[in-house]
């Protein structure tokens, strides 16, 4: 799901969008549908890119992430209050559309969950306490 950071960035960064180009005005319906859909997405099975490290040593799709990274991150430093929420608004519904599309294709996306031991396979721990 998505992570906890991104939501309540995308919460807060929306009051600094609203107030930089709106003079303040809250919106109350649309931020309380903001904070339902983090809120479920939070909870949801919609897998989300991470960043990773990355490197000047990697592949040439290493080199163009870390460029647009370090081009990203100049803007946001110059004009946070006008970026950060339309970025984390393009991460949200990018992790939501690539779930959509890899369903609508057949893919199911990977869900890393223990595996739980069958009925028939002996567990460790009952045999210890035994």
């Amino acid at each position: 799901g998505l992570p906890i950071p991104g939501s309540a960035i995308a919460i807060a960064s929306y009051i600094l969008f609203i107030d930089f180009f709106f003079d303040g005005q809250v919106f109350p319906r649309f931020i309380l549908a903001l904070v339902f859909i983090v809120s479920v997405l939070m909870v949801s099975n919609v897998r989300y890119e991470v960043l990773t490290n990355f490197s000047l040593n990697g592949g040439s799709k290493e080199k163009l992430k870390l460029i647009g990274l370090i081009i990203f991150g100049v803007l946001v430093v110059i004009y946070p209050q006008a970026l950060i929420f339309p970025a984390l608004m393009v991460y949200i519904f990018s992790g939501m559309l690539k779930t959509a599309l890899l369903k609508t294709n057949g893919h199911r996306p990977e869900i890393s969950r223990k595996k739980k031991p069958r009925e028939d396979e002996p567990d460790n721990a009952k045999e210890e306490n035994a």
